[in-house]
């Protein structure tokens, strides 16, 4: 997180000083704060947001993003401290502050099997009355047990032998994020069941949502499993077939999943169509329309829904937020579950998991953010500065991995001019007076009329179009190079990565040769030499961002051993 510049931007709307002040914008920039600094633990930011507690004046609302923001800034230390800040909080029995603290709570013991807040969590969702409560708590319980796989057996079982349907919801995403990509058969097993039997539509919407969470390793398995539950006559389980597959397969571009979620997105039911355009963009964000042709359509599609002026609000929000994931981060992110070493990836999983509830909350949807991960390769030296001079070599075709093409306005059509009706009185009336005036003159050729008016389109020269014409043809002629030299940094896909190689003779050569994606230590083969960096323009006092480099902490020396990496 960018903490200087967060808080100069949030500061007027934090402190109520900001354009049409509320509490919720108030709480919207603590849950902005959280969301930009997620997973960086540091004390002051803690101070920052545990004061935003004794600012509030007792607002629920205000406390709702306080939590939030504590429990993004906080994820997995489990900090006793902010626990016990949030458990305050919970324990006021507010409906609104105790949905985010509940969240908070189980993002702070991410990851920790902590016995002592599982018991006061189950305590407490039994004994509140709010259901927003109860299934903020649910979800947290999910959140402590993520990839303890056996340890969280006895919790699973306790859960979805729950008389209370939102408790029995949580045993199904405790099921997805505890085996979080094994396949675990029994944990497969254990979903479908409670996809087809349940009698709660929720619990049948969980249990079929968290089959994505445990296949995202596989996600060729996913359609197979998937195809009949597509047919079935709850909505609330198509839905959870679009977004299962849109988990599973996120990032892939895998184009076996499109015949389901492309009936998903003819559905009758409008929030099943909303599933299926979310799951699209989540599988095909920064696929090229060179190299998958039917990401065009995908696109078109999302613009027809936007359109149309009579579409569901369900489906054309599926459209906007599809839109939004094929492009976020300027298409320099992408949503990958795990590492290129193969390991989750805590962030990215956890971040879709809590996305997954902007069906009961929308602001939900802002989890999102947690899951993208930059497609880039940086070359950085010593100094962890950026060299202006190092470069590398993408052996494939431009096209195949290129930005996309900006939206172009259409051009307005000049409609022609209605031609005026002319009754048959009329015209034989014209006739008679055309023949008894050719009687009476002499033939003379008359001139001929001007007939374009300053309305009317300039009209091209013939000779300057076929000269533009044959510029486009003489281009698409052209054979497109199979190679591009890129300077450093550059965008990266990852599936480009394997089309990356490094130039022979370069002043700056990678420690890890065989590591093509993210951030590269170089090392400096003429170290005497002066050199320009990006960092030295980042850096000047002139700048817009002056000071950002006092945020940059550079790690102390260290021997490195290339041969114990992977």
């Amino acid at each position: 997180g960018n903490c200087k510049e967060a808080e100069d931007l949030l500061n007027p709307y934090i402190n109520g000083t900001g354009p049409q002040a509320s509490p919720f914008s108030t709480s919207g920039a603590y849950y902005a704060f959280g969301l930009i600094n997620a997973n960086q633990f540091s004390q002051s930011n803690v101070d920052f947001l545990t004061n935003g507690f004794r600012n509030s004046g007792n607002n629920e609302n205000i406390q709702h993003g306080v939590a939030l923001g504590l429990g993004l800034v906080s994820m997995a230390t489990s900090d006793d401290n902010v626990y016990r800040e949030l458990k305050n909080v919970l324990y006021s029995d507010s409906a609104v502050a105790g949905e985010a603290a509940g969240l908070g709570m189980g993002l702070v013991r991410l990851g920790t099997a902590h016995e002592a807040s599982i018991e006061e969590m189950v305590t407490y969702a039994n004994d509140t009355n709010h259901e927003k409560i109860i299934r903020a708590l649910a979800i947290s319980l999910s959140l402590i047990m993520y990839e303890k796989e056996e340890a969280a057996d006895g919790l699973i079982e306790q859960l979805s032998c729950s008389k209370d349907g939102i408790l029995r919801y949580g045993a199904m995403f405790t099921i997805g994020l505890a085996y979080a990509g094994t396949g675990n058969n029994m944990g497969i097993k254990k979903l479908l069941h409670f996809a087809v039997s349940d009698v709660t539509d929720d619990v049948r919407r969980a249990a079929v949502i968290n089959l994505g969470f445990l296949l995202f390793k596989t996600p060729e398995r996913l359609p197979e499993i998937l195809d009949l539950l597509s047919e079935s006559y709850n909505p609330h389980t198509r839905y959870g077939v679009a977004l299962a597959l849109g988990i599973g397969c996120a990032g892939t571009g895998m184009v076996s999943a499109l015949p389901i979620l492309t009936k998903l997105s003819r559905d009758n039911t409008a929030f099943v169509r909303q599933g299926a355009l979310i799951a699209m963009a989540l599988i095909f964000i920064q696929a090229s329309e060179t190299k998958e042709p039917k990401v065009t359509k995908i696109n078109k599609l999302y613009e027809k829904i936007i359109k149309t002026k009579h579409e569901e609000v369900l489906a054309k929000m599926g459209a906007i937020t599809g839109t939004g994931i094929l492009n976020a981060g300027g298409r320099n992110t992408t949503i990958t579950l795990q590492t290129r070493s193969g390991n989750n990836k805590m962030a990215s999983i956890i971040g879709l998991a809590l996305f997954t509830h902007y069906w009961y909350w929308y602001p939900c949807m802002n989890f999102l953010a947690l899951s993208l991960s930059p497609t880039n390769l940086h070359g950085l030296n010593k100094d962890l500065k950026v060299p202006k001079s190092f470069t590398f070599r993408s052996n494939a075709k431009p096209s195949l991995y290129k930005y996309p093409d900006f939206l172009k306005e259409e051009e307005k059509k000049i409609q022609d001019k209605v031609k005026t009706a002319v009754l048959s009185t009329t015209s034989k009336k014209q006739i008679k007076d055309k023949k008894k005036a050719e009687t009476n003159n002499m033939d003379v050729d008359q001139p001929k009329e001007d007939t374009k008016t300053e309305d009317d389109p300039v009209i091209q020269d013939e000779t300057e179009g076929a000269e533009e014409k044959k510029e486009e043809d003489k281009k698409e002629s052209e054979p497109e190079p199979c190679f591009e030299d890129q300077r450093n940094p550059s965008r990266v896909l990852r599936e480009q990565e394997e089309c990356i190689s490094y130039v022979g003779d370069q002043r700056y050569k990678p420690l890890l040769e065989q590591r093509h994606g993210g951030f590269i230590i170089l090392e400096d083969t003429t170290p005497d030499q002066p050199e320009e960096f990006y960092d030295d323009e980042e850096i000047d006092p002139e700048a817009p961002n002056p000071g950002q480099e006092d945020e940059l902490k550079i790690p102390e020396s260290f021997d490195f051993d290339p041969a114990i990496q992977n």
